[in-house]
């Protein structure tokens, strides 16, 4: 979520970095103005990360910001995020769940293979 001048806008994680965050604002995007002081709000292991941050560049929907005065502590909590979205995305990309047709349609062999 971003919160520009206590108006708060939702808004997606697509990456993350120590230095910053790219989140797609979908529309909202034109209500962020560059040299802005704002606050990003990150969900972060079952609490909230509040971080500073101003907007360094946008494309209409994906907006680019880059931290501002962090501390050793907000590091310290960039750095969960980011091992815990790792995290995530490994499980996701080994996941062996099985894909939502195969459910609706089983394969069923009519012939029997033997072997002799």
């Amino acid at each position: 979520m971003v919160e520009v001048n206590g108006q708060q806008y939702p808004a997606t994680l697509v990456n993350l970095g120590l230095g910053g965050a790219l989140l797609d604002t979908r529309a909202s995007a034109s209500e962020i103005q560059p040299d802005t002081t704002l606050r990003l709000y990150f969900e972060n292991g079952g609490h909230m990360l509040a971080i500073q941050a101003r907007m360094a560049r946008s494309d209409g929907r994906l907006v680019a910001f880059a931290f501002c005065e962090t501390t050793a502590a907000d590091k310290e909590q960039i750095r969960a995020k980011m091992i815990r979205m790792s995290i995530l995305m490994s499980r996701l990309s080994t996941s062996q769940a099985p894909h939502p047709f195969t459910r609706m349609m089983p394969f069923v062999s009519r012939h029997s293979v033997t072997t002799k």
